[in-house]
Order: C-alpha cells, then structure tokens, then sequence
C-alpha cells in the first residue's frame, strides 16, 4: 500500500474511515483494612506445611 496522505475513496465515494477499540483499565477507589485491625477468631491458614526445593 502506497502513503500518499490523500484518502482513500470508497464505493459509495465517501473516503475509507478506519476504527479502533480501546478499553481502559478502571480502578474503584475503597476502604480497605488489614486482618489485624480486626477482632475475632484467628484466621485459617491456607497452606501449611510446604516442603521441596525449586530448582
């Protein structure tokens, strides 16, 4: 495809219009609070015990 900076014209004579989808990544501002500021049972442990090497 050759650039000349003239547009292109379409079938209908209308020149070629090209579109792109962008989405943006949103964040919602919140409270948040870590386990120790809470009162109550202790929480469970997810994983216990692990044991191997990574090589």
């Amino acid at each position: 495809m050759i650039n000349n900076n003239k547009p292109i014209i379409g079938d209908d004579g209308l020149p070629v219009m090209e579109y792109t989808e962008r989405q943006l990544a949103r964040f919602k501002v919140t409270s948040v609070f870590d386990a120790s500021q809470t009162d109550g049972k202790p929480l469970p442990t997810l994983v216990q015990d692990l044991a191997g090497d990574v090589k």
